[in-house]
């Protein structure tokens, strides 16, 4: 398969060419074909998921597009697994599967959903939904080539306001028995909302941010992650709740409106600084075009204190919602699905699809001799932007954060990520993560939001 922009063809430790599998006391398992090794197994012992090609790599997690047959059918999906060096860890892998199950439960037309959560030689991984379409980093930098300018105020508000409503079910989440499971993202940026081709919105990468905190932990204090999004209180290491994601989504309805970054500095400590003391931003100022409405909002979600932001992302999205109405009905509609379009490279989606299309009609490789069991979650699970990795020293820092991604990270094209989780993969997306390079710390805080792949 010939390497494109939107599909490494690297080979991952199960690649075509890694040996056989062989079953624990059972003899070699005969193969038919010269297929790749799936990855997991179902419970009878045939491949469940067969790899097509690498997605996307950060400094935390790798995301691969595979495709599962499901009767006479054949499906993608987005897989996410931890690094093998961080896999190896008791504590991090359980937080994963612990926190990954969590997610699995959350249903929503804008979270991408988490589809299975399984473990195997390598350890364990997520399955998502795969997301044709690009991440929200990615379209912020195209309009900023191909327009020059922000995106409309329409076009945000139908942007956040679905992202507002995927926080609040998320926020909202309770577990089958009605107990509140508190879930939080912990790592909002527009690199972890992905738009598809049919303009829903869609937040990645849900229940597992507290394990790739905990991945990059360090015993004399370190702390990486999207720095540019974290709240003041998790800075402080104060007690903090979903008021955390309001501060983030603030910051993102700031850059997407603006198409600059909010807070960055010469360096980490003086963006951490910024986000400590600097006072919120009038975006009116940027934008005398925007409502009044959307200004005062954005105002109160960069709240210093998490008690002078709104209570929760219902009342976010609600009063999105009344702005959205009111500009329609003053400007007429238009539509996010076409807009998205616009934006998203035809070729690498096509180049994808046809990527798709050829593992699909490979042969089936048959086991005749069934695998090891090995333990398999079903559940939910979404999301698939990878994040770059900020780096903070001398904060007194004692945990760890995802960085800010590379490169524009791609979702599967056109088809999505981390939804690659639902997948998403426009040419930036999922996959277009991995591809892209790490953005640099030092760029003026004029500049786009990186649009690079998270870890």
């Amino acid at each position: 398969m010939t390497g494109t922009p939107g599909c490494s063809t690297r080979r991952p430790a199960w690649s075509p060419s890694a040996p056989t599998r062989r079953s624990a006391g059972r003899g070699p398992t005969a193969r038919t074909s010269e297929r790749a090794d799936p990855i997991g197994y179902t419970r009878g012992g045939l491949p469940a998921y067969e790899p097509v090609c690498d997605l996307a790599d950060g400094g935390m997690a790798t995301v691969s597009l595979v495709v599962r047959r499901e009767g006479s059918f054949l499906r993608p999906y987005a897989m996410k697994r931890f690094h093998h060096r961080n896999a190896g860890d008791p504590g991090i892998k359980q937080m994963f599967l612990d926190e990954a199950r969590i997610a699995g439960l959350l249903r929503h037309p804008n979270v991408v959903s988490v589809l299975d959560v399984g473990e195997d030689e390598t350890g364990p991984f997520l399955i998502m939904d795969y997301v044709e379409g690009l991440s929200l980093a990615q379209l912020i930098r195209a309009r900023q080539i191909s327009a020059g300018e922000p995106v409309s105020t329409q076009i945000g508000l139908r942007i956040l306001v679905q992202a507002a409503r995927g926080l609040a079910a998320a926020h909202e989440l309770t577990s089958p028995t009605g107990a509140h499971l508190e879930l939080v993202h912990r790592d909002i940026s527009p690199q972890n909302i992905l738009l598809d081709l049919e303009g829903t919105v869609r937040i990645a990468d849900f229940g597992i941010a507290r394990a790739a905190g905990r991945a990059t932990e360090t015993e004399n204090g370190v702390l990486k992650g999207k720095l540019g999004y974290l709240a003041p209180e998790t800075l402080q290491f104060a007690d903090s709740d979903h008021r955390v994601d309001l501060f983030a989504l603030g910051i993102v309805a700031f850059e997407l409106f603006t198409g600059r970054r909010l807070y960055r500095g010469g360096d980490v400590k003086e963006t951490a600084n910024r986000i400590l003391h600097e006072p919120p931003p009038d975006l009116g100022m940027l934008r005398p075009d925007v409502p009044d409405g959307l200004v005062e909002l954005v105002f109160s979600l960069l709240a210093k204190e998490p008690e002078l932001r709104p209570a929760t992302a219902r009342e976010v999205a609600d009063v999105l919602d009344h702005l959205l109405v009111d500009v329609v009905s003053s400007e007429g509609p238009t539509p996010l699905d076409d807009f998205v379009r616009r934006q998203a490279d035809v070729e690498q989606i096509e180049t994808r699809r046809a990527q798709l299309a050829a593992a699909m009609d490979a042969p089936r490789a048959v086991e005749t001799a069934a695998p090891p069991a090995r333990p398999r979650w079903p559940m939910a699970l979404g999301a698939a932007a990878l994040a770059g990795v900020v780096l903070i020293v001398g904060l007194g820092v004692g945990m760890g954060w995802w960085a800010e991604p590379s490169e524009p990270e791609t979702i599967s094209p056109i088809a999505t990520d981390e939804a690659a989780e639902t997948a998403v993969g426009e040419t930036p997306s999922q996959e277009s993560a991995a591809d892209e390079s790490a953005a640099d710390e030092s760029t003026p805080d004029d500049s786009a939001p990186d649009d690079s792949t998270p870890d």
